[in-house]
């Protein structure tokens, strides 16, 4: 993992468009607007082919917050996906024409994350029906089960830029899946179809066959504005008429001052070279000194790399100065980082104390359980629910 910079800040950091062009008829019209947080309810913005509303789980906590400039439904891919009506022939028959349409936003994109679905996982390659913002090559866009599933392609190979609201449609005509993103044609593909009859459909998430949640790793964690699933073949002229009549509408994140200016700041920028045991890392603003433990530490002028690792390899870690958060009732910790490999419990930042006091050695020679402790996790894959 490498560290770029750590800086704590004392303090905390519906408009519709008009009309949008519609092929054949909207099965599906969900707009976030109108999700009801009282009941966990997203009702269809419109009368619509397939009626019935979208309702999460008793224990999920999808919440509506203004991400980049516009009202959306904000899933932490932890169980926060909503089940909807049953689909029907206009969705399940072999070769049935429809279109996917969809404006999303992706802080971390996972390999496969899914907006909507239905059909489910499993044999007969073409059954599946997956819509998805994600990175997987050959399946982070579409998932139908083998070989018809597909990927982003170049130059948006790994999914589209993240940190911006995308506008997704997959539109198919009984031969051919076309992938749309931002109005743009991306990528097509012959391919032969046929979903399982009358399975629900889903928000956040996809299931196997018997009903089953696939698991956390396919749940959506981001923001969705607006889903439609329409009866027809939308034209490449529609698609960038819906995308260009509805940008507007999802200007995107933008800089704004601090409303509190960081009281610590960690930077990195040290000499260039090993840190080993010991090395000092000196807060720009506050002016407290941070100390590097452990083994394999390297700086490079502008971060730190840290090298991860079992505990019996002593893997450097930054100690940061005690009494940083506590005491303190409002606090934003901001950090630029990047994993380079995934492991359970693999914390990109933990404060807190321990049972047996203060540990100041790498590795776990001194057995201990966390006491009051806030952990934040960047795990990919693997143990996805360890967050925060």
């Amino acid at each position: 993992m490498s560290l770029l910079r750590i800086a704590f800040v004392a303090g905390s950091l519906a408009a519709s468009a008009s009309a949008v062009e519609v092929a054949g008829s909207l099965l599906i019209d969900l707009d976030a607007v109108d999700y009801r947080a009282a009941d966990g309810i997203w009702p269809q913005h419109s009368l619509t082919g397939i009626q019935g509303s979208f309702a999460k789980l008793p224990a999920g906590t999808p919440k509506l917050q203004t991400i980049g400039g516009k009202v959306s439904l904000v899933l932490d891919g932890d169980d926060d996906y909503l089940t909807g009506p049953l689909t029907t022939s206009a969705l399940y028959a072999a070769g049935a024409n429809h279109s996917v349409e969809y404006w999303v936003f992706q802080g971390q994109a996972r390999p496969e994350e899914t907006v909507i679905s239905w059909s489910g996982r499993g044999a007969p390659n073409g059954s599946g029906a997956a819509f998805r913002y994600s990175s997987a090559a050959g399946s982070g866009a579409v998932g139908r089960w083998g070989g018809p599933d597909m990927g982003f392609a170049a130059p948006l190979l790994g999914g589209p830029e993240l940190g911006k609201w995308h506008h997704i449609v997959l539109t198919y005509d009984g031969t051919t899946q076309r992938l749309y993103v931002d109005g743009a044609l991306n990528t097509s593909e012959a391919s032969a179809l046929d979903a399982l009859d009358s399975k629900p459909m889903y928000i956040g998430t996809e299931r196997l066959p018997d009903g089953t949640d696939s698991g956390r790793t396919r749940q959506f964690s981001g923001a969705i504005s607006r889903i439609r699933v329409h009866s027809g073949v939308l034209t490449g002229d529609q698609i960038l008429s819906n995308y260009t009549a509805e940008a507007p509408l999802h200007p995107g994140i933008t800089s704004v001052p601090l409303s509190h200016p960081p009281i610590h700041r960690w930077s990195f920028n040290e000499a260039v070279g090993a840190a080993p045991e010991g090395t000092l890392v000196k807060d720009g603003i506050g002016g407290l000194t941070a100390m590097i433990r452990g083994q394999g530490a390297t700086l490079t002028g502008s971060q730190i790399s840290l090298p991860g690792g079992l505990p019996a390899t002593l893997p450097a870690y930054v100690d940061l100065p005690n009494g940083l958060i506590s005491g303190r009732q409002h606090l934003t910790l901001e950090f630029w980082a990047t994993q380079t490999s995934t492991q359970a419990g693999s914390r990109m930042v933990s404060f807190g104390r321990s049972n047996a006091g203060e540990i100041n050695a790498a590795g776990n020679a001194t057995a201990f359980s966390g006491v009051d402790y806030l952990s934040l996790y960047a795990n990919v894959n693997t143990t996805t629910s360890m967050r925060l």
